[in-house]
């Protein structure tokens, strides 16, 4: 049996990415958890300089299949994850 090996990677959003991503704003399975693309995507850029969120596109085998963000909550006033413990 042959097994097959794949490669995640997490690198940080770029200005090419931004079409992509806001490809995927529209599709309606996503649409309906997010804002306006618009919106979202000035958002985005706005993280791509900022040192409290990181703005991130996961790939898997060189292609991107995922947009996520890292950030600590807790340097946020009002959040939702007050009951976690600073590193959740």
């Amino acid at each position: 049996m042959v097994t097959q090996q794949h490669s995640y990677d997490f690198r940080p959003v770029t200005e090419k990415d931004l079409p992509l991503i806001a490809r995927w704003l529209r599709e309606p399975h996503i649409a309906e958890w997010w804002d306006d693309p618009d919106k979202e995507i000035a958002e985005i850029r706005e993280h791509m300089d900022s040192v409290s969120v990181e703005p991130l596109i996961v790939e898997l085998d060189g292609r991107p299949i995922a947009y996520l963000q890292s950030y600590d909550p807790h340097l946020e006033d009002d959040h939702p994850y007050a009951d976690q413990p600073f590193g959740t």
